[in-house]
């Protein structure tokens, strides 16, 4: 079986209102917040994975992959963790959301019939994410604004209900790292055993990492330690250093959004900081 990833779902112009560096405990302190409202209008979940780019950036470094955290009604649109060192108060940006087509899907794909939905503002209007207008793309067929079309939306919706996506399985926030080595060793991010045990992270598991304090994420592997040891070595050393703070996540490809594991080290990590 091969899968072939394609385009979701994508928001147009979308503003930030909101940045939170730290979101505090019990938090997840990492991600960018999205009113419920306009999840359900593009058709995106609680956890799904995106990529997030910041339009006139100027530089090829105007993208970042991350996660959508579900807000209230009509809440601010807040970047959080690593994607505040990104993004900015009042930058426009546009979100893309991933689905992964089957060999039968694709031959539908071919054939018009799995629908991708584009949600945009105006740049030129928008001032707080309020009024937006639907377009639903088939391959060779575009409906436009199809606010007023219920009976459409739903049935696009329910062709992709079938359809492989990424969510955020498991994210660990607030650890601050405690060691480095210049040298890759065994492993690539260590932490302590305890830790991954919390959220049912296993030896070698594929993560991502999110550097809270500079910015940036660095998709890498994860390896068991003793208690305290929050370590980066090789390449990710550079790329988390003594000191900073860092939130590692874990993605699942599902057809329906999954249930998430999340731990706040923030208590833990003081026995070990001085």
């Amino acid at each position: 079986m091969n899968y072939y990833r394609y385009k979701c779902s994508a928001i147009h112009n979308l503003i930030i209102t909101k940045k939170t560096e730290f979101a505090g405990e019990n938090e997840i302190n990492e991600g960018i917040v999205i009113p419920k409202n306009i999840m359900e209008k593009v058709d995106i979940y609680n956890g799904e994975e995106i990529i997030i780019t910041k339009i006139g950036a100027g530089s090829w470094k105007n993208r970042i992959r991350t996660f959508i955290i579900e807000g209230k009604e009509n809440c601010d649109v807040e970047i959080r963790g690593s994607v505040a060192k990104f993004l900015d108060v009042g930058d426009l940006t546009c979100l893309i959301t991933e689905m992964y087509l089957d060999d039968e899907q694709f031959s539908k794909y071919k054939e018009d019939k799995i629908p991708i939905f584009d949600l945009g503002f105006d740049p030129a209007t928008n001032k707080d994410n309020s009024e937006s207008c639907l377009d639903i793309q088939y391959l060779g067929n575009k409906i436009k604004n199809v606010k007023e079309t219920e009976e459409i939306f739903n049935e696009a919706k329910r062709i992709r209900n079938d359809i492989y996506k990424v969510f955020l399985k498991s994210i660990i926030t607030n650890l601050q790292v405690t060691k480095t080595h210049p040298d890759c060793l065994q492993g690539s991010a260590e932490l302590p055993k305890f830790v991954m045990e919390k959220v049912d992270m296993t030896q070698y598991k594929s993560v991502s990492v999110y550097n809270s304090t500079k910015g940036g994420v660095a998709d890498t592997y994860v390896v068991p330690m003793p208690e305290g040891i929050v370590m980066t070595t090789g390449a990710m050393a550079s790329f988390a250093q003594i000191g900073e703070h860092v939130s590692v996540a874990s993605y699942v490809m599902s057809k329906n959004e999954v249930e998430l594991s999340s731990y706040d080290a923030t208590e833990y990590m003081k026995k070990y900081i001085t």
